[in-house]
């Protein structure tokens, strides 16, 4: 769209979809350098056989994230305009929280107790609790990707990349060089940015009518229906993209994990 500007000179507009896409690209590239960052200070902290570990843990919280996390989202996104068109934001992110919290729960108790079976209880619920500020995030973003608001996901996944690698080096930098450490300061610096950002999520309407708060839960099936089938595929995507590490592993050692 033209726009006129001082000295007659026509400027074009972008187009909101070609903003938004900046915003989306230039919060992937925020995460992606974090990322970059905190892997080289790990790999400078920790010894080859706990970088593993960190690796190896992370990976079950990413499966635990694809399994509970991915499908759900995707199912957010799907009925969110309908939520929103029926005035029912409210209503809607109550009971897709719901689902998203029952199911991250769940594999937090899977966790747990994997955890004392192997003798590794602490490292496993730090794990535990990735997985529950991942669902978070994973929840805030989708609605304000659902509601287009991509300037506050961009600040979110941004923030979020580089404050949970920098809190898990400092971590291991001040306590010491362990798998537990690290994971702490991913939940931490994870739950920082949750908790410093959350006037900025999307809540919907105060005024919204009592007749609409159950309007969640009459979808309930629908958000289900549309979420389960993609949890197998979420399963052979983190089996083909991590399955091999835990084979090294097993193998080998924790180091060749890496």
């Amino acid at each position: 769209m033209a726009q006129a500007v001082p000295g007659g000179i026509p400027r074009i507009a972008p187009p909101r979809i070609v903003r938004e896409g900046v915003l989306i690209g230039l919060g992937q590239a925020a995460a992606v350098l974090g990322g970059l960052v905190g892997v080289r200070l790990l790999t400078e902290l920790l010894p080859p056989t706990v970088y593993g570990e960190v690796v190896l843990l992370t990976g079950l919280a990413a499966l635990g994230t694809g399994l509970f996390c991915a499908p759900f989202q995707q199912a957010l996104l799907r009925h969110y305009p309908d939520a929103r068109n029926a005035g029912a934001v409210r209503a809607f992110r109550r009971e897709a929280g719901r689902i998203l919290g029952l199911g991250a729960a769940a594999l937090a108790v899977l966790l747990v107790a994997a955890g004392a079976l192997r003798g590794s209880g602490a490292a496993f619920a730090a794990a535990a609790a990735l997985v529950a500020v991942d669902a978070w995030r994973s929840f805030e973003s989708g609605l304000l990707n659902g509601e287009r608001r991509q300037a506050d996901y961009m600040v979110r996944t941004g923030l979020d990349a580089w404050a949970r690698w920098l809190a898990g080096a400092a971590l291991a930098f001040w306590l010491g060089p362990a798998a537990l450490h690290v994971l702490v300061g991913f939940v931490l610096g994870s739950g920082v940015v949750g908790l410093a950002l959350r006037h900025r999520i999307v809540r919907g309407k105060a005024e919204e009518s009592s007749a609409r708060e159950t309007w969640g839960a009459q979808r309930r099936a629908a958000f289900l229906a549309y979420a389960l089938p993609l949890v197998p595929l979420a399963a052979l995507n983190w089996i083909f993209s991590m399955g091999d590490r835990y084979v090294l592993a097993a193998s080998w050692s924790t180091a060749a994990s890496t």
